[in-house]
């Protein structure tokens, strides 16, 4: 069985991915990551936030002593 989390609520994504609460909602109304909506609860699905990360990646410039 795997543990890793699914889900998060949003207070807690904030702090795990240093990112603020506006700029989360930002991301989330542009649909750059997921959410699911349980009662009143928001949860941002952490694979959408994962596929951000990997579709955001700047590769490393060349060494310029190369």
């Amino acid at each position: 069985m795997n543990h890793d989390l699914i889900t998060v609520p949003i207070r807690d994504f904030c702090k795990l991915s240093g990112i603020s609460r506006t700029q989360t909602y930002r991301m989330l109304d542009r649909g750059l990551i997921d959410s699911v909506k349980i009662d009143d609860m928001r949860l941002i699905v952490i694979d959408s936030y994962h596929r951000l990360l990997e579709r955001s990646r700047v590769p490393p410039k060349p060494n310029a002593a190369d």
